[in-house]
């Protein structure tokens, strides 16, 4: 690594740099949307930094006369900006925007059908060309969003230079910038933590693929490598820095710290589960590692995505937050939990179990079943759908919006239907209860060890991956092992048609 990159490295590593503060004075922005010629309202959300930027309300505009949006607000410090136009189907988003001195700005913005994206054509305004430039690195990774992000496929002990390589190449023209006085420190500082998390994040990803592949004893040197790599990337760009807030990977940064507790201390994790306190071990053991003006943020988008489990124990964790964190009602997670999500909670947990309305069968209520072959022989002659799924999956109940529609079709080929269930708790009594509560019709039961064991040995696997569906012949063989999902409607009709086709030639 050259020198000017040691020194891009050592002001990451270090956040020397300072965010700008003006508490009086307001940043006034123009926008123009090119094509548009509608009176169709403009959404502005901003917050102080990336981490929540999704996670706020935004202003609505209408434009004027001269078919310009203006929006004015106080600037105190440095904000993040994003724009958004129509909805649903037709809703286009721009990328991030940071502003850091409270003047006035034009930006042109147009829409990109392909992307689904309002694409920013030209801004005016301090900070110009560093904006165009970082414009430029998001377009970069939207466009190879499919692809391996780092391009790296060498050896492990040349890892982390490729990595410091690449992060200096990126940085390079906003240190040009700053050095010409042609952007300030604080959006030096955004472009640098932005950027360089960016990388730090798909290196992990990289390195926890290779962890993957190199198990075997003979490949012990090159996964220590690994090891150290992640070790060393993980203290370089801490969960415990303030700067983790520019980066567009926050929520997944912290949970991949929380996934590799959970991994040192796999018993005692598995046991809060048992217990009904899995959240609460999870926050209690990552709230160390999370700076302390991040933490609420992450809490509060913890909290909503597990709120899927419909456990009480995620209200206990909100009251707690929210006394100890009084100013959080203007993100959209709190409103959401306050309003829909902890209401449902309570509804839940307050009904009583009827599978006979659902006609829901139970299986294994009066003998376990601990082999696939059991299942085999409970459905010979049949066509049997298998849907692997789990309470605590927030896709495995996303694919239950569409279990009426599956459940008619099923019906028309004369195939019958079995949910088997991954539950990380032996509680039959509220595993029957999200089965009443979804309304899931047809065959249950829920997989202890042994046949979780089968399972994967079945589908050729050392784990699974769920929502996962699979179909099984009169013969009961598996003759598709990994169906589309129901929200793939068509796919997940002509993959099974196909087979049972195949099946009757």
């Amino acid at each position: 690594m050259n020198k000017r990159g040691i020194m891009i490295w050592s002001l990451l590593i270090l956040g020397v740099l300072m965010m700008s503060c003006s508490n009086k004075k307001k940043v006034t922005i123009t926008i123009l949307i090119q094509g548009e010629q509608s009176e169709q309202p403009l959404i502005v959300y901003r917050a102080p930094n990336i981490a929540s930027i999704s996670d706020v309300p935004g202003d609505t505009l209408y434009p004027d006369s001269k078919g310009r949006y203006i929006y004015t607000t106080p600037h105190p410090r440095g904000q993040v900006f994003q724009f958004e136009l129509g909805s649903g189907e037709s809703r286009y988003v721009s990328s991030p925007l940071f502003i850091s001195s409270p003047e006035k700005y034009k930006i042109e913005l147009k829409n990109n059908p392909e992307q689904k994206e309002l694409s920013v054509t030209n801004f005016k305004g301090k900070n110009w060309k560093g904006i165009m430039q970082f414009l430029d690195f998001v377009q970069f990774i939207r466009t190879n969003s499919t692809e391996t992000k780092l391009n790296y496929q060498g050896p492990a002990d040349s890892f982390m230079e490729h990595l410091g390589d690449e992060i200096t190449r990126e940085l390079e023209p906003f240190v040009n910038f700053y050095e010409n006085v042609e952007i300030d420190a604080s959006f030096l500082n955004f472009a640098t933590q932005y950027i360089s998390y960016w990388y730090a994040y798909q290196g992990l990803e990289l390195i926890n693929q290779n962890l993957k592949v190199t198990q075997k004893e003979e490949l012990a040197e090159e996964r220590e490598l690994w090891l150290q790599h992640k070790e060393e990337l993980t203290n370089s760009f801490s969960t415990t820095s303030a700067e983790l807030q520019w980066s567009n990977h926050f929520e997944d940064y912290i949970n991949e710290a929380l996934y590799q507790l959970i991994d040192q201390n796999r018993a005692d994790y598995d046991e809060a589960l048992r217990q009904s306190a899995g959240q609460t071990w999870a926050l209690t053991h990552i709230k160390p590692l999370i700076h302390p003006d991040l933490y609420p943020i992450y809490a509060l988008q913890y909290l909503s995505d597990k709120s899927v489990r419909l456990d009480t124990e995620t209200i206990t964790l909100f009251k707690e937050l929210e006394k100890n964190h009084p100013k959080l009602e203007g993100y959209l997670s709190y409103q959401l939990l306050v309003n829909e999500k902890i209401p449902q909670i309570e509804k839940f947990n307050s009904k009583k179990v009827d599978l006979a309305s659902n006609q829901a069968v139970i299986l294994d209520d009066e003998s376990p079943i601990t082999q696939f072959q059991q299942i085999r022989n409970l459905f010979w002659g049949k066509y049997l759908l298998v849907d692997v799924w789990a309470s605590w999956c927030p896709d495995c109940i996303a694919e239950f919006e569409h279990k009426e529609k599956v459940d008619a079709w099923l019906s028309s080929q004369q195939i019958s239907s079995l949910y088997i269930a991954l539950e990380r708790s032996p509680d039959r009594e509220r595993w029957k209860k999200y089965i009443s509560h979804y309304g899931l019709k047809g065959y249950h039961v829920l997989a202890d060890k042994t046949l979780k064991q089968d399972l994967y040995t079945l589908l050729g696997s050392s784990s699974l991956w769920i929502p996962r569906y699979f179909l099984i012949n009169p013969l009961g063989e598996v003759v598709v092992a990994d169906l589309a999902t129901p929200t793939d409607w068509e796919e997940f009709k002509k993959q099974i048609q196909a087979a049972m086709v195949v099946v009757q030639e």
